[in-house]
């Protein structure tokens, strides 16, 4: 009994030893790119406007995993624990975007976290773009809601002999998707107290498989420094340092856009191999737009996808599925939030697809006649079939 002892105490101080391994290399990554924004923080403008305030933040982050069930119930049962930096940026400029957001801030982050058994599923990490609109202020109290998205990487993939167990994701990288709920306590003239709560979510549209992504769901805690706000104002109160909410500029328009975008597939019978297939979509659509932020959007899509010819396994046969969507479209600064659902008008070549289908996209204006576009196809609501990435052009541009 005594060696039995001895032996648990042994393995205890091993496991002990590990997640301290574990966490000084995702604490001392999250330190790397800590000071990196924090240099970047002087070496860009201390304002990007002529009214702006800089501001960097630490959050530790701790919660639990959401896992459908399967082979990883255990590995999942602890939770997940994480390290997020940002930097960011807040403006008080009434001709500025944000203006219209009751002055929502904004920046780029880095989040590092541990989500269990390192050598299933790696050491996840992402860099991502953020912004917080504000949903209440007092005197010392900010309530914010706002989406974060970038892209997650260092991820141990599924590998059939090397790593069976992992059925969340094929891929060693991943899109990265962190809704948030966060509240800030002024603590000082430049210091914040921040306490959320925030969803993220990790997957790559089923561009390897298998798919179910990372869910983790829980809280954090931590301090948001403001660099120069003080030199805004000499008495720092949340409902008395910004200007009134701007209105929003009745900026009516009419648009005929073509889009063109590719992406790969797999299917779920060939997780582990390098079977993938091209996609591709094409887009013809009207597009309004009703003001600063709203607008709608309808149009004709042709769907293009690859299938296996099952006469012959070596292969592969082209399918299109010309489809109809309606849509809309959330705009801030050159980027929109566009949301589509359509229907199939063919769709015999997929017998388990359902006809209905949804598309979640992220346009950046290159130009005023250009931009990029990337999203995601999803089939019964909310499934990912597929994500695709390409460049639209807006062929008619009339003012209302």
């Amino acid at each position: 009994m005594r060696h039995f002892h001895i032996d648990n105490r042994i393995f205890f101080v091993l496991a002990l030893e590990s997640h301290q391994n574990k966490f000084k290399k995702i604490y001392r990554s999250a330190f790397t790119i800590q000071l990196m924004l924090f240099f970047l923080s002087y070496v860009c403008p201390a304002s990007i406007q002529a009214q702006s305030s800089s501001f960097f933040e630490v959050n530790l982050h701790t919660g639990y995993n959401y896992y459908p069930g399967g082979q990883l119930e255990e590995e999942l049962n602890d939770g997940y624990r994480g390290v997020d930096i940002k930097l960011g940026w807040q403006t008080y400029d009434e001709e500025n975007w944000s203006a219209i957001f009751n002055y929502a801030n904004y920046g780029v982050g880095y989040w590092a976290g541990d989500v269990g058994e390192a050598n299933i599923f790696g050491t996840p990490m992402a860099f991502y773009g953020f912004v917080n609109f504000p949903l209440v202020r007092t005197n010392r109290l900010e309530l914010l809601i706002g989406p974060a998205l970038g892209l997650a990487f260092n991820l141990k993939a599924f590998d059939p002999v090397k790593n069976p167990q992992n059925d969340l994701t094929g891929g060693k990288a991943a899109a990265f998707f962190n809704p948030s709920l966060s509240a800030a306590f002024k603590l000082t003239d430049n210091l914040d107290l921040k306490v959320g709560a925030n969803f993220i979510h990790m997957s790559n549209g089923g561009i390897r498989q298998p798919n179910t992504g990372f869910d983790m769901y829980g809280c954090n805690l931590g301090f948001r420094w403001h660099l120069n706000r003080k030199s805004i104002a000499s008495d720092i109160k949340y409902n008395e340092l910004f200007p009134a909410k701007r209105s929003k500029r009745k900026d009516r328009s009419n648009h005929i856009n073509f889009y063109q975008a590719f992406g790969i597939d797999q299917k779920l019978e060939d997780m582990g191999t390098d079977i993938k297939y091209a996609v591709a979509t094409t887009t013809l659509e009207y597009q309004v737009r009703f003001n600063e932020i709203h607008g709608l959007s309808t149009g004709i899509n042709l769907f293009v996808n690859e299938k296996l010819d099952l006469s012959n396994s070596l292969q592969k046969e082209v399918y299109s599925s010309p489809a109809l969507h309606v849509g809309h479209d959330l705009n801030f600064w050159r980027i929109a939030i566009r949301t589509q659902i359509g229907f199939m008008l063919a769709n015999t070549h997929i017998e388990s697809k359902s006809a209905f289908f949804m598309r979640l996209g992220l346009s950046i204006n290159l130009t005023n006649t250009v931009y990029f576009m990337t999203a995601v196809k999803s089939v019964h609501g909310f499934k990912a079939d597929w994500a695709d990435f390409g460049i639209g052009v807006r062929l008619f541009k009339n003012k209302l």
